[in-house]
This record gives structure tokens, sequence and C-alpha cells, in this order.
């Protein structure tokens, strides 16, 4: 049973303060949802080796929810020969996910020794549904603890360029860039991100 919704919204503001001054404002807001339960709701699952799997599945259910949050802004400056932008953004990316994997359990059924039955059949192998119907089971699995794993991750960025027409036939382009994507532990971050731009 799948339920899977994605919604985008935004929110955008340019205003002209004079022939030379320009900002633009956005904001943009994002939640979706991928929620898949399972039909048969109570556990084990259970394997029978070339035969089928039954009961609710080791997977399900799984309900990941995320949510994303933008803003940013631009400003534009025209002044003789330069023409200066700069301008930055903030987003946040938010997930939530509900994982029930192994947490219904496993029984597995396959192949075994005859002679788990009866000495006489020590020379034979049963088959996995012969197993089954015996309650011979060649595994069990089983998850524990909490399913739910939940992170909210900023990352920002700024920015400042700089267009000069030296000539009517030669334009520079200068900027600098830096960005900082902040991740929860243990991953990495990466504070040193600053890129320079010429054109």
């Amino acid at each position: 049973e799948l339920d899977r919704f994605d919604s985008t919204s935004l929110l955008g503001w340019s205003h002209t303060f004079s022939d030379r001054v320009m900002n633009e404002a956005r904001f943009q807001w994002n939640y979706e949802n991928f929620l898949v339960s399972s039909l048969e709701r109570f556990g084990p699952e259970i394997n029978i080796s070339g035969f089928g799997f039954f009961n609710r599945d080791i997977f399900l259910p799984n309900y990941t929810i995320g949510r994303r949050y933008e803003a940013k802004d631009n400003f534009s400056y025209l002044r003789g020969s330069h023409y200066l932008k700069f301008g930055g953004l903030v987003l946040t990316r938010g997930n939530r996910t509900d994982g029930h994997i192994f947490l219904g359990g496993r029984f597995g059924f396959g192949p075994l020794p005859g002679g788990l039955v009866n000495a006489a059949l020590a020379s034979t192998t049963i088959t996995g549904l012969q197993a089954f119907n015996l309650g011979l089971a060649q595994s069990y699995q089983q998850g524990f603890g909490d399913p739910t794993v939940s992170s909210t991750d900023p990352s920002y960025g700024l920015y400042i360029q700089d267009s000069w027409r030296v000539r009517p036939n030669l334009t520079l382009n200068f900027g600098l860039r830096y960005e900082l994507d902040d991740r929860r532990d243990p991953m990495p971050i990466d504070a040193n991100n600053f890129a320079p731009r010429f054109a």
C-alpha cells in the first residue's frame, strides 16, 4: 500500500530601486512523503525456498517524510563600468524515516537433511515446503531497536562578483563564492570551501 505526496511552493519578490540598483528575493518550501505500508500487518515473514514469501514483508512498513526550505537573495548594483552582484542562500533539508526492517522477524525454510526427521531418511533431503510443514526452520532473523532516523542538514552560501567593462570589447569577471554544508556527525564538514572565479 503506497501513499506518495510531493508539493512545492515558491514565493518571489523583485524590486528595482533605481536604474542602477535591483534586488531579487525568493523563498521555496517543499514537502514530500513516501509512505509504504504492508498489506499484511503481522509478522513474521515466512520465506519458503523455491515456493514463496508470506506474511509481512521484512522491509515494511517504511515511512519517509522530507522537508526542504530555501531562502536566497541577490542584490545588483551598476556603478560606472562595474556591474556588482552579491547575495546568499540558506537551505535546510529535513528528513525523517521510519524503517521497520526485520522488526516483524523472518523464518527461512529450505532444504534440510532427511536425517533430522528420521534416521531412516538420512540419505535423502527434504524440501523447503516439507521443512515448513514439519516446523523445521533453517534460520530466523529479528530486528531490534528504534526504527526512526531523522536529521536536519542546513547549507549556506555567499557570493560576490564584479563584471568590469574595461573597454567596449573587453569585460573581466571576478567573483568569490563560499559554501558550507553543515552535516551531522560522523559526516565530515568542509568549512574551507572558498571558490574564486575569473573569466
